[in-house]
């Protein structure tokens, strides 16, 4: 008999569809509740899934709907798995009669939810939950200190990268230097201090040296102000990007720059950017500095500041110059740490009926 798994998490998240597609078990039956339109991504999903309830705005009538549906259908189900933790957190209270093994999930986001109806569910959810994931050494500390949480109940899972999309390299090759930003145009992820380094130090680069912004976010027009219009084919904002072509993208870039003042584990487009065998430029912020120490892979930290910023780019770009081949080692780093393939071993011990204490990772 099949075993049966419920996901409640944000459809139209890449990394959730990401999660169910590269690591649930194909002998597995899966549903999901979502607060977001899944005609819209359901597709995306590479199994047979079903949707129990139509979508709907209104998140306490959705929550009433869930609950009486998870109660009265009196379905069982092997597993229940709660992404984003705290905007699902009113699926506690069914989870809770339900009787099933519970896996959470928390996000970044999950940290800093304001309301204390939230908060409480959120505990409820990590006492009830027989195993917590999270990519995040100072998010297990976080769950340990701040919820009394049972360290041995947390694992360390990242969402997982698909490695061997990454393994042509041709940037060295190409006319254009291109410097590489991904991150969404809003304040947590400081690209204006990107823009402004890079401003700085043009003068003394090459003209080959180009700096390509993709995202978008509330900040896209400021960011397009600070550019002065000598420099405007020097500073291309490119907009969103999807999934195909990212391996071109990255690939035909030289360099690629995180300027996030905030992540939980490290940032799924710096693994990607490892994983293609990009040398990485990277604030120093919460674990990036374990992810990406020199010893580990080829990257260069900073504080966050436009002044240091521009220091460690320019270093990074007369890197390349003297050591065209600087970034490469990354493919095997990533292949190691952040490959699908290397999370699945682990996420298929946590769903394991047979499996509850997590492997311990490196530190």
């Amino acid at each position: 008999m099949h075993q049966r798994h419920l996901h409640i998490g944000p459809i139209s998240s890449i990394h959730f569809r990401r999660w169910i597609s590269n690591y649930t078990p194909k002998s597995v039956d899966v549903e999901i509740l979502s607060f977001d339109s899944t005609v819209a991504h359901g597709s995306s999903i590479s199994r047979s899934v079903s949707f129990p309830l139509s979508d709907c705005r209104s998140t306490i009538i959705y929550f009433l709907r869930s609950f009486l549906f998870l109660i009265s259908r009196r379905r069982h189900y092997d597993l229940i798995h709660i992404h984003s933790v705290a905007r699902y957190s009113l699926f506690a209270l069914p989870c809770f009669f339900l009787k099933s093994r519970i896996v959470a999930t928390p996000w970044g986001s999950d940290l800093n939810f304001p309301t204390l109806l939230t908060r409480l569910l959120q505990h409820l959810i990590f006492h009830i939950s027989d195993s917590i994931t999270t990519d995040a050494f100072f998010f297990k500390k976080l769950l340990v200190t701040r919820y009394k949480i049972n360290p041995d109940k947390i694992w360390i899972i990242n969402f997982g990268v698909t490695t061997s999309n990454f393994r042509e390299k041709s940037a060295h090759l190409s006319s254009k230097k291109i410097i590489i930003s991904m991150r969404n145009h809003e304040s947590v992820y400081c690209v204006d201090y990107l823009v402004k380094a890079f401003i700085e130090i043009l003068p003394q680069l090459d003209k080959a040296y180009v700096l390509h912004i993709y995202g978008s976010g509330s900040l896209t027009m400021d960011l397009k102000s600070l550019v002065p219009s000598h420099y405007s084919s020097r500073i291309v904002f490119l907009g969103r990007y999807d999934s195909d072509s990212l391996p071109s993208i990255l690939s035909n870039s030289l360099i690629y720059v995180n300027t996030s003042s905030s992540d939980a584990g490290l940032a799924s487009s710096t693994q990607e950017a490892l994983a293609a065998g990009l040398p990485v430029v990277s604030t120093d912020v919460c674990d990036n500095a374990y992810w990406l120490d020199s010893s580990k892979c080829d990257a260069i930290l900073y504080r966050i500041g436009v002044d240091s910023l521009s220091r460690k780019l320019l270093e990074a770009i007369n890197t390349t110059i003297d050591f065209p081949t600087w970034g490469l080692k990354n493919q095997d780093y990533a292949q190691r740490t952040f490959s699908v393939d290397s999370q699945r071993k682990l996420i298929s011990s946590l769903y394991s009926p047979l499996t509850w204490t997590p492997e311990v990772a490196p530190r």
